[in-house]
């Protein structure tokens, strides 16, 4: 490699890890990994108590992938969603359903943080895009949005 491009391919590399190194210790970004530790505690537990998580006014957005590649997006709130899971959470325990997570990564947006991974269904075999911007909400962070892929 010619030494320019060594120097510049150096100083890139230094000022994602400044940038990386910065963002971990943002108070935002700490907030977001705490409210994350808790929503993966609360699913592992098939707590009802993780639609508490959610703002009323949060947007959730799931692509339902079905077999011979027909998709379906489906659309809620925050308040509809939490009665949601207060239903399915449940049925997921008694399948013993717990979701796993992966390549998980924190980025400021805003006054948020935006939370990426992918989410493992070891039960139904499949993994997934999953995705949430979290933001606060007075003295507490909330999930404002969720983007997420799932399997019938």
């Amino acid at each position: 490699m010619r030494p320019e491009f060594k120097a510049i391919a150096w100083s890139v590399l230094w000022g994602i890890t400044c940038l990386n190194v910065f963002a971990q210790g943002d108070p935002s970004v700490t907030a977001a990994k705490e409210l994350f530790q808790r929503y993966v505690e609360l699913d592992h537990n098939f707590d009802t108590a993780q639609g508490e998580l959610y703002s009323p006014e949060a947007v959730i957005k799931n692509t339902r992938l079905y077999p011979g590649g027909q998709n379906q997006t489906l659309s809620f709130s925050g308040a509809e969603y939490k009665r949601m899971l207060r239903a399915s959470l449940p049925l997921a325990k008694a399948k013993n359903d717990v979701n796993q997570y992966s390549g998980i990564t924190f980025t400021k947006e805003g006054n948020g943080v935006r939370i990426k991974c992918t989410r493992i269904s070891p039960v139904k075999q499949y993994s997934s895009p999953f995705e949430i911007l979290v933001a606060p909400a007075g003295s507490v962070w909330q999930i404002v949005a969720e983007t997420s892929q799932s399997k019938p």
